[in-house]
């Protein structure tokens, strides 16, 4: 008589502690579309408790033109599997999502012959996966290149400045050889403000030029407090900071100075953004559900480290939203619209992502970064290193 170990868990508990485990949301839906089961995540995405997905059916949630109908009568067709990586969904009730999704034949729902009532019979598994940090990423990617075109046109055009007045300067010298007391002095001022001037464009080819990155093990709350400390000695005196840090968040590999400069970048604009005695609330948090994928990769990504700034400020209009990590985008009547597209340009970097959601009365930018620099494409890394 064999004893089965104790640290064996059954396969059906497993089974469904997997699928709560996914990220994503995982459902079955019987011959006629109603649901066998679903994961919590799926719960979620369909805004319903699971008691009550399970006395659903897809069509509640779906138009019978929509195009998950289209894929379930093609796998209907004979094929064992369907899937697309980008398909939008239109819902009355939870409106347009876009989603990568996966829809294979099962022989009998997990759910099959059990006490809630699902006859025995062939079904389909679905899954679906939520492009929206994808397309973060994406979108970001495209603002860093835009951001870096921008750092390159910058610094040629500073180069090329500083060779006329290399010869200007030259010549305001030789003039100061043979000048009265007055030429002199005006001689004398073109030389200063020639050097002033060449100083600025040196500042800003450093600035502009930052091509490398200097990662180095750091603590992501000793640099918001940095930037907490310059932001109360100067544009963020007229507002209260408070901060909800996690201290259980390990160090991350990071550049300091282009953190420094994000970070501040988010917190500036949530001062100039909120009124005389406002609150903005920093918050950091490790959040065990932050992933995202794309097709680009070869793997899901983790971006635990979560970095929130929160202000009560008047928000940002809707229309500005979808582009506001774009270089020359503001809301501001004298801004530059260079800050967010330095914060996207450094987040990437770091390979993370940035987002924002506004309404009147409060904005929510949200970082979220990984624990470790990726110096190579994901796709070209092997599993497990």
């Amino acid at each position: 008589m064999s004893i089965a170990p104790k640290n064996i868990v059954p396969a059906e508990q497993a089974y469904d502690s997997w699928m709560e485990a996914l990220p994503y949301p995982l459902f079955g839906l019987s011959e006629n579309h109603q649901f066998l089961f679903a994961n919590y995540a799926a719960e979620v995405f369909f805004e319903r408790s699971r008691h009550i997905l399970l006395k659903s059916h897809l069509d509640d949630f779906f138009l019978e033109d929509s195009p998950i109908f289209g894929l379930l009568h093609r796998l209907g067709s004979g094929m064992s599997s369907v899937g697309e990586q980008e398909m939008t969904l239109v819902s009355p009730r939870l409106g347009k999502k876009l989603v990568t999704i996966h829809i294979a034949t099962i022989g009998n729902g997990p759910g099959d012959g059990h006490a809630d009532g699902h006859a025995d019979g062939p079904g389909v598994i679905v899954s679906l996966q939520s492009r929206d940090m994808a397309d973060q990423l994406r979108g970001q990617s495209l603002s860093r290149g835009a951001a870096l075109s921008m750092s390159k046109m910058t610094s040629l055009l500073a180069h090329e400045i500083k060779n006329p007045l290399a010869g200007i300067k030259g010549a305001a010298q030789l003039i100061e050889l043979d000048a009265n007391k007055e030429q002199s002095d005006l001689s004398h001022l073109i030389v200063e403000e020639v050097d002033r001037i060449a100083e600025l464009l040196n500042r800003i080819e450093s600035m502009a030029g930052a091509g490398k990155l200097n990662f180095a093990p750091l603590n992501v709350h000793e640099v918001i407090s940095h930037v907490i400390q310059i932001t109360k000695a100067s544009f963020g005196a007229h507002v209260s900071i408070e901060t909800e840090f996690d201290p259980s968040l390990p160090d991350i590999m990071g550049d300091r100075t282009l953190l420094i400069q994000a970070f501040l970048n988010l917190i500036k604009n949530a001062c100039e953004a909120s009124s005389e005695g406002a609150i903005v609330r920093v918050v950091t948090s490790y959040a065990l559900h932050n992933f995202t994928s794309s097709s680009a990769l070869s793997r899901e990504k983790f971006l635990p480290l979560q970095i929130d700034v929160i202000d009560n400020g008047k928000g940002i209009s809707e229309e500005l939203r979808d582009i506001l990590f774009e270089p020359f985008i503001s809301n501001k009547a004298e801004g530059s619209g260079l800050g967010l597209a330095v914060v996207a340009s450094a987040v990437a970097d770091h390979g993370g992502v940035v987002s924002v959601q506004s309404q009147k009365g409060e904005t929510h930018f949200q970082i979220l970064l990984p624990l470790t620099q990726y110096k190579e494409p994901l796709a070209h890394r092997q599993e497990g290193a």
